[in-house]
């Protein structure tokens, strides 16, 4: 092969390559595009709201005028206004009404009666009485001595009584006890026996007032009572030793 057919084949090569490019571009360049379609968003109208019709009062009632009442008290009362109350009512002049007269309420609200509230039934108070009681008489306290001298402060009688008070001391001894020198002790005040016998079985009553001694009475001499001042009584022999002890109780 000769140097002119070379380059001659290879230029025949080259135009087909060249051919076979356009053809196919050609071919690549007749396909359809497809494109997606994107829906533009529509915006609806929103509906107009329309009021519904508020319904009409068609119920009336009646009020009679009292003493004090005008028009525009009766129509605030009711929730009316005053031209329908007037309308209703033929009534030209608001103030031209008068006690006693019937007037109709054009389908307002009657008035709520104010309620009432009833108390519960209350229970009546108990009361209670007390339970009078009776304290027990206070009792004499013997003392080491009184089983030998057998003799004791038995009672204390109208204690703070002005010439009524007084003290009785009971002997239960065998024999006669002479008294004399013996010692009656009633917190700061004293009172000394005089010569005086107590027989077995008796009883001395010792007044704290003034007055004259007898064979059953003594009598202290005090001017004003003491015995309902006094705590404890205290009887002491002519030796010294407590013979018998009382707790004074006053009423």
């Amino acid at each position: 092969m000769t140097r002119r057919q070379a380059i001659f084949i290879i230029s025949v090569n080259a135009v087909i390559s060249l051919l076979i490019s356009l053809v196919v571009v050609l071919t690549l360049g007749r396909r359809p595009v497809y494109v997606q379609a994107v829906p533009t968003p529509t915006t609806r109208p929103m509906p107009t709201p329309v009021a519904s019709p508020q319904p009409q009062l068609t119920r009336t009632s009646t009020y009679i005028v009292k003493e004090g009442d005008t028009l525009s008290t009766i129509a605030e009362k009711f929730g009316v206004s005053l031209e329908d109350l007037m309308r209703i009512n033929a009534i030209s002049n608001p103030d031209l009404i008068y006690p006693g007269q019937e007037l109709i309420i054009p389908g307002g609200e009657l008035p709520q009666p104010t309620p009432t509230f009833t108390l519960p039934f209350q229970p009546p108070t108990p009361v209670f009485t007390p339970i009078a009681t009776t304290l027990p008489t206070p009792t004499p306290v013997p003392s080491p001595a009184a089983s030998k001298e057998g003799v004791y402060i038995e009672a204390v009688v109208n204690p703070g009584e002005k010439g009524k008070e007084a003290i009785l001391i009971r002997s239960v001894a065998e024999k006669v006890k002479n008294l004399a020198g013996w010692r009656l002790s009633a917190d700061n005040f004293s009172y000394v026996f005089p010569d005086f016998l107590l027989w077995p079985q008796g009883v001395v009553t010792l007044y704290t007032g003034p007055g004259k001694n007898t064979p059953a009475e003594l009598y202290w001499g005090l001017d004003k009572p003491i015995l309902h001042q006094v705590k404890t009584l205290t009887l002491y022999n002519r030796e010294g030793q407590a013979v018998s002890s009382y707790q004074v109780r006053s009423p």
